[in-house]
């Protein structure tokens, strides 16, 4: 920062003299919204685009809470007394304060957003010290965009986010009122393991096996080589003449060295490699080892070449090199979701009792929205929570764009020929076709490939991909709809008739959002409580319906007319009026924050519409689509849809195999892929496979216990305290 200082002093032509220059202020937060504990404000030149200062501050000290009132030391801490919002006015203030003593500038012109608090403070200052202003540039650009968002907003109302949460809600943040000693958890997992993924893990026991077989590697090391050749220098003894001997060193390809003894005496030289060669591909273990490993985190060459500069360690093979592993890697592990898919599909036979299974299906992109060049389709079991079957497609080829010529003649048909076994193009049409050719390609070869057949699908409101499977599919196929994306729908309908009504009066004088109204907070209790209207009576279609209409006569209830018929009766039900029946204490129950009844005759043709029959009987059984949503952010972890890197559908094609595996299997599959790239599997690698197991299924048995799901309830009852 003071090099940029100065470049700036030399730009304006004065070396040892306080210059007057402009800096671009901002400031940025640890968190969204105001709840963040650090905060920093960044002054960057105008002139030269760099860095010229910056100030951070926090609001917590962890010694100033750990010290007690016994101990009597002083401290003297820096942190932030105040507001989060307050952190920008008082790093700017710093950092225009030792502007001339620490970098010989005087910030005359201040660019900055709408932000006026710390502008008014830097003003202030440079007023009271050194009698000059500063000139506010503003950026107004953004200011255009929302002015007509808002007035879209008046008119037609706000899609998005912006719609579903107005300003008369504000969702608060959750605070864990708890300590450690809260959850009893064991350390040994439960004999009745409720959760997915212990069903899942549980029976494997291939690891059992690696044990025994681990001994066999004792993996690899970071190592200062320097201190290796000076220590083993010292001992080394030359076995011909008895002399001492020099360990020396050669970078041979990648992270591969060649070290071979010299001895000076007899001129014996006796080299060695730092790295195995993997008898199958006869690439070097460490290289191959690397690049698989940087996969499993998301990364790829970038990754390698970053990690390289960082530990200063050699540079990784070449591009065309890292290609050819690439596509090792890409076998390798379509080997094993090979199996892992069809040891599935088999389970979920053998535990349905039949070839005809149900089947969940979903599909996600690479890319958020309607552009994206890459889809990938999954089918799970219902009952074992498996992956049986995917699909990638991908519209685009990287290689079909080397061809610059006219697509016809001679010389093109050969160039395209040699081109087809290597193009990864699989698709041609928009990208929300994926999903729909993706489920049609899975449920053709249902059959053939995995001797089953997928009677029932569990999809979500999507009207283009069940009517396509009806009309391709070798046999009937039955749609079970996903509560939760039913539940949705609730929500969706009751914002849009508060946007569709925002302004009109309705029958009682007033609008129907404000107090005690149709608001943001009444709109997610709702939904909450028609789905679990729906889960806890998924076997009775009526019970749904009198359970849904139970809550909207709740909610329609006034001292006068108490309509509580539909709610549970006695002492433990959730109704305080039932409970007040129970008791004999009717009398002295009265209604509070009663909902008007203009808003819940608004409300009541959407409660009949979304307890019709014909759409309650495709929710019993109470089927989700969780685990697929599960599996694709499970893919997305493996190819980050922020990476640039990740873009072609090889990568696309090993993070979704990776996924198969880990998703089905856990570590593993991993340790399958590892066996089947020809690696050693060591010690530390079998340790951690069954650490990574055990920490996956005891996480999962958490949160699947009484006590977990009795919090998720407690908390969602909190909200419903301001509105019953």
């Amino acid at each position: 920062m003071n090099d940029a200082a100065k470049g700036i002093r030399q730009l304006k032509k004065s070396i040892h003299g306080i210059v007057n220059c402009g800096v671009l202020v901002d400031g940025t937060w640890k968190r969204r919204g105001f709840s963040s504990l650090n905060g920093c404000v960044s002054a960057i030149s105008v002139d030269t685009g760099k860095i010229i200062d910056f100030e951070t501050l926090s609001q917590f000290c962890r010694k100033c809470n750990s010290k007690t009132k016994q101990q009597n030391v002083k401290l003297q801490c820096n942190h932030h007394k105040g507001s989060s919002t307050s952190m920008k006015p008082v790093e700017a203030y710093r950092i225009f304060e030792r502007s001339e003593d620490h970098r010989m500038l005087r910030y005359t012109d201040y660019y900055g957003d709408g932000d006026s608090k710390a502008f008014d403070a830097v003003k202030g200052h440079l007023r009271e010290r050194f009698c000059y202003e500063a000139r506010m540039y503003r950026a107004y650009s953004k200011r255009v965009g929302t002015r007509l968002r808002k007035l879209k907003s008046r008119n037609k109302g706000l899609g998005g986010k912006a719609q579903r949460r107005g300003s008369d809600s504000r969702r608060k943040r959750k605070r864990f009122h708890a300590n450690q000693y809260t959850r009893n958890v064991s350390d040994t997992l439960a004999v009745d393991c409720i959760s997915a993924s212990a069903k899942k893990l549980c029976k494997e026991n291939y690891l059992d096996k690696e044990v025994r077989n681990s001994n066999q590697s004792n993996g690899y090391r970071i190592l200062n080589i320097d201190i290796l050749l000076s220590e083993l220098s010292k001992y080394l003894i030359c076995p011909n003449c008895n002399t001492k001997v020099v360990l020396k060193e050669k970078i041979l390809y990648g992270l591969v060295s060649e070290f071979y003894v010299e001895c000076y005496s007899c001129s014996t030289l006796t080299p060695f490699k730092s790295s195995s060669v993997i008898a199958s591909s006869k690439d070097y273990e460490v290289n191959t080892r690397i690049t698989y490993a940087m996969r499993t985190v998301g990364l790829g060459f970038c990754g390698i070449k970053n990690l390289c500069t960082a530990m200063d360690l050699p540079s990784p093979v070449s591009q065309k090199s890292y290609e050819r592993i690439m596509r090792k890697i890409n076998l390798a592990s379509r080997e094993e979701a090979d199996d892992s898919m069809k040891n599935a599909a088999e389970e979920e036979v053998s535990a349905s009792g039949s070839n005809e299974i149900c089947v969940s299906g979903d599909g996600t992109w690479k890319t958020r929205g309607h552009t994206s060049h890459i889809g990938v389709c999954s089918v799970i079991g219902d009952v074992t929570g498996k992956v049986i079957d995917v699909a990638v497609l991908s519209s685009y080829c990287k290689g079909c764009e080397k061809w610059r010529g006219p697509k016809s003649g001679h010389s093109y048909e050969e160039w395209k020929l040699k081109h087809q076994p290597h193009c990864v193009k699989n698709h041609i049409g928009s990208s929300s076709k994926m999903e729909v050719d993706g489920m049609k390609e899975i449920f053709q070869r249902s059959v053939p490939q995995r001797n089953a057949k997928y009677i029932k699908y569990i999809g979500d409101g999507d009207t283009k991909t069940f009517p396509e499977l009806q009309r391709i599919a070798p046999y009937s196929i039955e749609k079970v709809e996903c509560v939760g994306h039913i539940q949705k729908r609730m929500g969706a309908r009751l914002r849009k008739l508060k946007t569709m009504n925002r302004g009109k009066k309705l029958s009682g004088g007033k609008s129907i959002s404000g107090k005690n109204r149709l608001t943001d907070m009444f709109i997610d209790t709702i939904t909450t409580y028609y789905g679990n209207a729906i889960r806890q009576n998924n076997s009775s279609v009526s019970d749904m319906r009198q359970a849904i209409w139970a809550i909207y006569c709740h909610y329609r209830s006034t001292d006068e007319e108490p309509m509580h018929h539909f709610c549970p009766i006695g002492d433990t039900s959730w109704c305080k009026y039932q409970k007040a029946v129970a008791t004999n204490s009717v009398s002295l129950f009265k209604h509070k924050n009663i909902v008007p009844i203009a808003v819940m005759d608004e409300i009541k043709p959407i409660i009949a519409e979304l307890s019709a029959p014909k759409l309650l009987k495709k929710c019993v059984g109470g089927k989700t689509q969780n685990a697929n949503e599960s599996f694709n952010s499970t893919v997305w972890k493996y190819c980050p849809k922020t990476s640039v890197c990740g873009s072609s559908k090889n990568i696309v094609d090993i993070a979704v195999n990776e996924a198969i595996v880990m998703f089905n299997e856990g570590m593993t599959g991993r340790i399958k892929i590892m066996e089947a790239l020809g690696f050693k599997i060591g010690h530390f690698t079998v340790t951690s496979a069954f650490k990574a197991n055990y920490a996956r299924i005891k996480n999962a048995e958490i949160k699947s216990k009484s006590y977990t799901l009795l919090k998720t309830i407690r908390g969602a009852s909190k909200k419903v305290k301001k509105t019953v």
